[in-house]
């Protein structure tokens, strides 16, 4: 009944309050982006750390005459290159001079003899507040896969944005 200012103000009060959970919805979920993004960020922070210390000791293996040197280096070296598995799946080949080269994802080098790549998170073109793994500049956010990394990239792309998207779609549609 068009005409009833009951049901019409009944029905603006409705929709103001659809409104506001709309809203409150679209906040918290912009949240979890900006925690998602704040954890790739660490954890490509702790995989620069743990490839630099990795090309350090490449550099000392490479110079080590001492036995004993060595196998603890070697030692250190392992326990890197397992801490960065934790965040990305790596594969590793020793090479002739005795350092190790670490590569991440589908074959991005991390750690070739004493040099270490930089990985970095960037704004993507087309949406600000969807960030990019960068390596050395390249992106490589797709060639990420296992560990902590791929499962925080497989959360927004696989979960946050489809409902993101569904919740936009949403709006649109109680607003026509």
């Amino acid at each position: 009944d068009p005409t009833s200012l009951t049901v019409r103000q009944v029905m603006l009060t409705e929709g103001k309050f659809l409104t506001q959970q709309l809203y409150s919805m679209v906040r918290q979920f912009s949240e979890l982006r900006d925690q998602n993004n704040n954890q790739i960020d660490a954890n490509l922070a702790q995989v620069n750390a743990y490839a630099q210390r990795s090309a350090e000791i490449n550099a000392k293996l490479v110079q080590a005459n001492d036995g004993a040197t060595a196998n603890d280096l070697l030692d250190q070296r392992d326990n890197l290159v397992a801490k960065i598995a934790e965040k990305v799946s790596v594969s590793s080949i020793v090479q002739k001079d005795g350092s190790l080269s670490v590569f991440i994802g589908s074959g991005q080098s991390l750690v070739l003899g004493n040099k270490a790549a930089t990985l970095s998170l960037a704004s993507s073109n087309t949406d600000g507040a969807h960030k990019n793994i960068l390596l050395d500049g390249q992106d490589v956010t797709k060639q990420i896969t296992g560990g902590d990394l791929a499962g925080q990239l497989r959360f927004r792309d696989e979960i946050l944005d489809p409902a993101q998207q569904q919740i936009g779609l949403l709006a649109a549609g109680a607003a026509v």
